[in-house]
């Protein structure tokens, strides 16, 4: 018997078949964890790249140059000045801006090919992995209400502070991919046994975040 929805395919009844489908997920969720976040990272990268950043590199979760850190202070204490004469203010929201604008079309890109193509485990996955980092910048949106300052914090953050927009514009496009997104690929797990597939692609996707971060990431990406 099949689920009815285009490319997920049989729905499996026996254990054994259970036991399949949820490791598939697993397996396939753990696996979409890298280009996940790697393909955020290469947007911030390629505007630095193209600007010719001195020292842009790309690393295994972030993309940075040597003065990243002399920059983010010289943000934070509100000295834009300073932080200009280390690299151009229209640079870096650029930069900022393009790791989101990476981030939404992959998430598009997992909703058309699952639609269109087929509904794989990996990219239901890396659909809701790559939204979820909108949760982040959601958390710290709400931070103010119970007194709390972070200096810290998301793109969305660094965007808000370069260019006085406030937070909460910031954060839109990303709730409406969240909402939108998590609603379109929800009909891709499997009808009969969509909890199992849910658990399982959870703990796939922290697997291979604690994989990609633990160790295969600083060895590939320092």
């Amino acid at each position: 018997m099949t689920t009815g929805v285009p490319g997920v395919g049989v729905t499996p009844h026996g254990p054994s078949s259970r036991k399949r489908m949820a490791l598939r997920w697993w397996l396939w969720s753990a696996v979409s964890v890298p280009p996940a976040i790697l393909l955020h990272e290469l947007g911030h990268f390629a505007v630095m790249w193209g600007m010719n950043v001195p020292g842009a590199a790309l690393h295994y979760a972030s993309a940075d140059h040597p003065r990243s850190r002399e920059y983010a202070r010289a943000v934070i204490d509100g000295d834009l000045a300073a932080a200009a004469e280390i690299t151009p203010l229209w640079g870096a929201v650029l930069a900022l801006a393009m790791g989101l604008v990476a981030t939404y079309v992959v998430v598009f890109l997992c909703c058309y090919l699952s639609a269109k193509w087929k509904a794989h485990p990996a990219l239901v996955a890396m659909g809701y992995l790559s939204n979820f980092r909108i949760t982040a910048a959601l958390w710290i949106l709400v931070h103010p209400i119970f007194g709390i300052t972070v200096d810290a914090g998301c793109d969305e953050c660094w965007l808000a502070r370069l260019t006085g927009i406030p937070l909460a514009v910031w954060t839109l496009p990303g709730v409406v991919s969240l909402v939108w997104a998590g609603i379109f690929l929800w009909k891709f797990f499997p009808a009969r046994n969509r909890w199992v597939a849910v658990t399982a692609m959870v703990l796939g996707m922290a697997t291979g975040v604690a994989s990609w971060a633990g160790f295969l990431g600083p060895w590939l990406l320092p």
